[in-house]
């Protein structure tokens, strides 16, 4: 039994797949110059990527199940892309979700991260791949969980220790110990596995990772632009709205929920004056997502509960599109591209994007 529940987590399995990171630290959302001086009469000149070139160069879409882990897997996709890209690897490179985790929370102590602390991590101490230490799917929150009392329950009184432990699903103090220490049965920290997990995830680093700048952000669209139309992707991190993501909580906060927008994976705009912009503050969250392109001729048409009581249609032109990390079978599972179907992908409103979030990349 307890084989077929890591095997069913391991394959992406998981229930409510749409979890969130806490609301983001850090907030630079870009200039948009062309907004200056581009008028209604200019959009015949508008421009889209070739985003269906450019999701087919992309690893499969994955879940992060039931955690906050939104931003741990925009990386390891930006991660997985750069891969791609070299002679070694192909599409289906699959790197370890589980280690970037354990990286940030033996820091941080606390769920979510941000896209500049995960590349800070990543470029550090590279990173192994998803067979050699899977990711978990699952929050533990005590040791009531087997495998938590097996890793954990050392730490159970020392709170610092056990909440970086539970949330990084091993124990904090390891990255430290020397490969003598675990593999040495009788040392306190022996963990074999964990040697072989740090030694891979440091070669690969010096393999593969040369990073020509520690600058991660893009601070104008244009870069932004710029960086897709060369089919190379950006991470977006983004303050989230329940109703412009037609999220399942949009209910329960009485926001709305359009359900075909969900399904074909279509964010629209928190506008405001409206419910979204009311309860999502109430309840703030962050999500992150890897982009893959944009169409700056898209329209996106929804109606939006007001504050007032009142039901009004925006229309948005404008969008980004990109990978997520709910799985394949909620959030984007009617998404097509090219007249071909690619679950788990969506797109986000242009106005959105700019306006709330903040924007990421690599430059290898």
């Amino acid at each position: 039994m307890k084989l077929i529940i890591t095997l069913l987590l391991t394959a992406g399995f998981y229930a409510q797949a749409d979890y969130l990171d806490p609301p983001y630290e850090v907030f630079n959302p870009p200039i948009n110059l062309e907004a200056n001086s581009k008028s209604i009469s200019a959009f015949n000149n508008l421009r889209s990527t070739d985003t269906l070139a450019a999701i087919l160069k992309q690893s499969p879409v994955k879940s992060q199940g039931s955690r906050g882990t939104c931003s741990i897997f925009s990386a390891t996709a930006y991660l997985e892309h750069h891969l791609a890209e070299s002679a070694d690897f192909d599409t289906s490179v699959n790197l370890s979700e589980e280690w970037l985790e354990y990286l940030i929370m033996r820091q941080r102590g606390r769920e979510g991260s941000s896209s500049g602390s995960n590349f800070n991590a990543l470029l550090t101490y590279g990173t192994p791949l998803e067979n050699t230490w899977p990711y978990l799917g699952e929050t533990w929150e005590s040791l009531d969980n087997p495998l938590a009392e097996e890793r954990c329950s050392a730490y159970q009184n020392d709170s610092y220790s056990l909440d970086r432990c539970l949330l990084g699903h091993k124990s904090p103090w390891l990255l430290e110990k020397s490969d003598a220490e675990l593999t040495d049965p009788s040392n306190s920290y022996y963990d074999p596995s964990f040697a072989n997990v740090r030694s891979e995830a440091s070669q690969l680093n010096q393999d593969y990772l040369f990073p020509k700048t520690y600058d991660y952000r893009l601070n104008y669209v244009s870069q932004i632009k710029s960086e897709l139309q060369n089919s190379d992707p950006v991470i977006l991190d983004v303050d989230f709205y329940y109703g412009a993501w037609n999220h399942r909580k949009a209910t329960e906060l009485g926001i709305g929920r359009d359900m075909s927008h969900w399904d074909e994976g279509i964010v629209s705009y928190p506008e405001i004056g409206s419910v979204d912009i009311k309860k999502s503050l109430e309840s703030r969250a962050g999500h992150s997502v890897l982009l893959v392109g944009y169409d700056e001729n898209k329209v996106v048409t929804k109606t939006i509960l007001m504050q007032d009581g009142q039901y009004k249609t925006f229309t948005y032109r404008g969008v980004y599109y990109f990978k997520n990390s709910w799985g394949t079978d909620g959030f984007g599972a009617s998404f097509t591209m090219g007249g071909q179907s690619f679950p788990g992908y969506g797109m986000i409103t242009m106005d959105y994007a700019h306006n709330y979030g903040s924007f990421y990349r690599i430059q290898f």
